[in-house]
């Protein structure tokens, strides 16, 4: 059918077992599947309703040459990817046992994969869709419990996936006095709730979002003791250029290391952390109060809320 099209590809591999053992004996190919979204979304932005275009488009002109770049990138893209999993498996054993780390291996995959990157490079921003009920967007109590991955993986994402949520409601967007629970019925639309009927779980809401604006800026505030990079990030790192200050956590400035490039400035070494750490607050320390000031009030005794999600 037109509207369904189906590829099939082949690829023939030759198996000598004269070769076992020699540099003929491995043989391999790659393919590249690509989902483009373009618009991401459609965000109820301070601005108004804007069509979110994809981040990817700060670096490549084309989709051509964004698949370009994925194809010749893999084998960078597959060391990264195996220093980071490798690393992830140790810490999720010594946090847990062995069946967590299967848990935590598939987790971190499902939750990167329910993420847009959008925004430009100066101000990224990050999505992420409902993937296991009905497809609610940018819901404060799914990023809760997805938040440790952003955290331990890199505490910039989380800042970015927050955005959304604290322009939209700091835009006065949002009428009610606590946090919303998301930031609309059904992705790609993040229209908001103008209303303010979004789903009633405002004490949960309330909390989670602060927990993780504090994870946020403690990550920031956090200054590690040793030079030593993480283990999946490249070594001997040259950086190319200054960040941006047109953002407070732009993506501008990467770096390159052994012939990876592209590569993210780590999240620790900022020498002015905690001065960015200060004015992400400031910014929306009205909302921070006045979600605080809602869990002063109603957290002991909470009116009939919606039960939360565990």
């Amino acid at each position: 059918m037109d509207e369904e099209p189906v590829f099939a590809f082949a690829k023939s591999f030759i198996l000598n077992e004269s070769s076992i053992g020699s540099e003929y004996s491995i043989d391999s190919i790659t393919f590249t599947v690509a989902h483009i979204q373009d618009p991401v979304v459609q965000f109820a932005s301070a601005r108004g309703l804007t069509m979110m275009k994809p981040l990817w488009k700060s670096w490549f002109v084309d989709v051509n040459s964004l698949i370009t770049f994925h194809y010749v990138d893999f084998v960078n893209a597959k060391t990264l990817a195996r220093r980071y999993s490798s690393q992830l498996a140790i810490d999720a054993y010594l946090s847990g046992a062995e069946d967590y780390v299967d848990i935590v291996a598939l987790s971190a995959r499902q939750v990167l994969g329910a993420t847009s990157f959008s925004g430009t490079a100066d101000n990224p921003i990050l999505f992420l869709k409902e993937i296991s009920s009905n497809g609610n967007f940018q819901t404060i109590d799914v990023i809760f419990p997805s938040f440790p991955f952003f955290l331990y993986t890199n505490p910039r994402w989380l800042a970015y996936l927050l955005e959304p949520l604290i322009e939209h409601m700091l835009s006065g967007q949002y009428p009610n006095t606590y946090a919303m629970h998301d930031l609309g019925t059904h992705f790609p639309n993040a229209t908001g709730h103008p209303d303010g009927r979004d789903e009633y779980m405002p004490v949960e809401e309330c909390g989670n979002i602060i927990i993780m604006g504090l994870a946020v800026v403690n990550s920031l505030r956090y200054q590690l003791k040793s030079e030593t990079p993480a283990p999946w990030h490249p070594d001997g790192i040259d950086v190319k250029g200054k960040p941006s200050e047109i953002g407070l956590f732009p993506l501008t400035g990467l770096q390159t290391s052994n012939g990876i490039d592209k590569i993210d400035t780590t999240w620790e070494r900022d020498p002015n952390a905690v001065g960015k750490a200060r004015k992400w607050v400031e910014r929306s320390y009205t909302l921070w109060k006045q979600w605080t000031g809602y869990l002063v009030d109603f957290s002991l005794e909470p009116a009939n809320q919606r039960k939360p999600n565990i």
